[in-house]
């Protein structure tokens, strides 16, 4: 955990440009949604670009370069024509550029090896590049997926990170790079407005393009520290209001927060773990926990001068997840299997 804060501290006061460039455009589509809907923060997501390459410069040097496909909702697809399958249940990915897979081509995403995988999913990699719990609430709060994607059986996992609190509380950090168009939730969780809009994102950008950035984020480091309970407390309502959204459009859903190995835990510190999961328990939250004994050194689980999860991370992380989501589909079969003897066996009705 201290090795990734440490990477993304260096990230914030290091010279870095994302720049990416449009290979194919194509004409995006709005999901179904009502009338009263704010449609700007769609643009958190990358519907324009069929085909794009993106390049991480840091002192003027390329660290990472990937080219990514996505369908017209935005969503990263691996670019590869699909055999026509039977699919009777759903996989929703959502996430930051973790789920999304920054740095990575698009078949090594652990959403593409997880629907390499699962045949009969139909595996949707909702991840948005800098987003998070407000990008996740956004686009299940305001758009009607179930009539996009049929399945009704399913399940969503969120992948979660530390930094995902800083995005929703809004910190200099958070600012220094945030994008224009992140949706950005009223104390009620009801109402969202994109992030170009707000004071503190005008004053960010201005103190960064006057180059006065890096003492400004020494300086307000020192009043962004936060504190275990409030990162319970906003986590865990942000994790609540995601579930139920996303259970009202597929009741029969299963909603399943997670994290990748190699950062040991996805809360405040990693001492505060044991009060986080506490606090998802008693939210009736589901959490599949992986192992923290990694196979490889931990330099190995992200990608040099960048700190976005590498091919390896995304191989294990997809690798955990197949096995939950494999146990998981194992013990329906095996309460199904119990149901049908139970029938069977029971005296026929009059």
């Amino acid at each position: 955990m201290l090795f990734v804060l440490l990477i993304l501290s260096h990230l914030s006061l290091a010279v870095a440009q994302e720049i990416t460039v449009t290979l194919v455009r194509q004409a995006p589509t709005v999901p179904p949604h009502a009338p009263s809907t704010d449609l700007t923060s769609l643009r958190a997501w990358q519907a324009d670009k069929a085909k794009s390459l993106t390049k991480k410069i840091t002192d003027g040097e390329v660290v990472r370069q990937n080219f990514a496909y996505h369908d017209t909702y935005g969503f990263r697809i691996t670019g590869k024509r699909k055999l026509d399958a039977v699919r009777d249940r759903h996989l929703f990915l959502n996430g930051c550029s973790w789920t999304y897979g920054s740095g990575v081509e698009s078949e090594a995403t652990f959403a593409a090896l997880l629907e390499e995988q699962l045949k009969t999913f139909r595996v949707v990699n909702m991840g948005a590049r800098g987003g998070g719990l407000n990008e996740a609430l956004y686009i299940w709060r305001n758009f009607f997926w179930d009539k996009v994607y049929p399945e009704e059986r399913g399940i969503l996992i969120y992948t979660l990170f530390s930094d995902h609190f800083e995005r929703v509380t809004r910190t200099w950090r958070y600012l220094h790079w945030a994008p224009p168009f992140s949706p950005n939730f009223d104390k009620k969780l009801e109402h969202s407005f994109p992030s170009y809009q707000f004071w503190d994102f005008k004053v960010a950008k201005l103190i960064k393009g006057a180059h006065l950035d890096e003492w400004w984020l020494r300086l307000t480091s020192h009043f962004n520290a936060g504190n275990p309970q409030e990162f319970n407390a906003v986590v865990v309502r942000y994790l609540l209001a995601i579930k139920a959204e996303y259970l009202r459009r597929f009741p029969r859903g299963r909603f399943v927060v997670t994290w990748m190995n190699f950062i040991n835990s996805p809360s405040f510190t990693e001492k505060e773990t044991p009060a986080f999961l506490r606090a998802l328990d008693d939210a009736g939250i589901e959490y599949w926990q992986p192992s923290p004994k990694l196979q490889h050194p931990l330099q190995d689980y992200t990608i040099p001068r960048d700190g976005h999860p590498s091919a390896l991370a995304n191989r294990e992380h997809a690798e955990f997840l197949l096995g939950k989501i494999q146990a998981a589909l194992a013990k329906d079969d095996t309460r199904k299997s119990a149901t049908k003897d139970f029938i069977s066996t029971s005296p026929e009705p009059f």
